[in-house]
C-alpha cells in the first residue's frame, strides 16, 4: 500500500516508544502529514486504533521519561493533541486488544497475564480516553455512537 507520506511517520512510530527524546528531531506538521495519508489510505480500523491509541496512551506515557527536554515534549504534546481527531474522524469501532498493546508501549516482548486480560485493561483505558477527550459531552447526557464517518455525538 502506498502511504504518501506515511513512511515518516512510520519509521518514528517505534523510535518515539523506544527513546521519546528522538521527538527533538521530529518534523511534527510532516509526522501529522503522514498520520492524516495513512489513516485516510487504510481501509479497515486497525489502524485507527493503532494510532488513536498511539496518541492518546502511548505517547503520554513515553512523554513522562523525557520531561527535562523541551522540544521533544511539546513535540509529543502534539501528537497526543492530535489523538482528538484521530478519534473524532477515523475510529468507527473501537480494538480493545491493541488499546491493551499500546498500554505496554507496544513492545511485542511485554509480559502479559492472558489475552483475556489485556482485552479488559484496553478496553477500560479506551473508555478513559474518551472520557478525557468527549466527557464534557457525556456529562450533559450525550452518546457517543461509532458510524462509518466517523464518532457521531447523539444530543440527549
Amino acid at each position: 500500500m502506498f502511504w504518501g507520506v506515511g513512511a515518516y511517520t512510520w519509521a518514528f512510530f517505534d523510535a518515539l516508544l523506544v527513546d521519546p527524546k528522538s521527538a527533538s528531531i521530529l518534523d511534527v506538521p510532516f509526522f501529522l502529514e503522514g498520520l492524516r495519508d495513512i489513516l485516510e489510505r487504510s481501509e479497515d480500523q486497525h489502524n485507527a486504533n493503532r494510532f488513536a491509541s498511539f496518541a492518546a496512551v502511548s505517547i503520554p506515557k513515553a512523554a513522562q521519561r523525557c520531561t527535562d527536554y523541551l522540544a521533544a515534549s511539546a513535540a509529543l504534546e502534539s501528537i497526543h493533541t492530535a489523538a482528538q481527531w484521530i478519534l473524532s474522524d477515523h475510529l468507527h469501532e473501537l480494538h480493545p486488544l491493541i488499546w491493551g498493546h499500546a498500554m505496554e508501549g507496544f513492545d511485542n516482548q511485554a509480559r502479559i497475564a492472558s489475552i483475556d486480560a489485556l482485552f479488559k485493561q484496553g478496553q477500560e483505558k479506551a473508555n478513559q480516553v474518551f472520557v478525557n477527550f468527549f466527557g464534557d459531552q457525556m456529562l450533559k447526557g450525550n452518546a457517543l455512537i461509532f458510524t462509518p464517518q466517523g464518532l457521531y455525538v447523539q444530543r440527549a
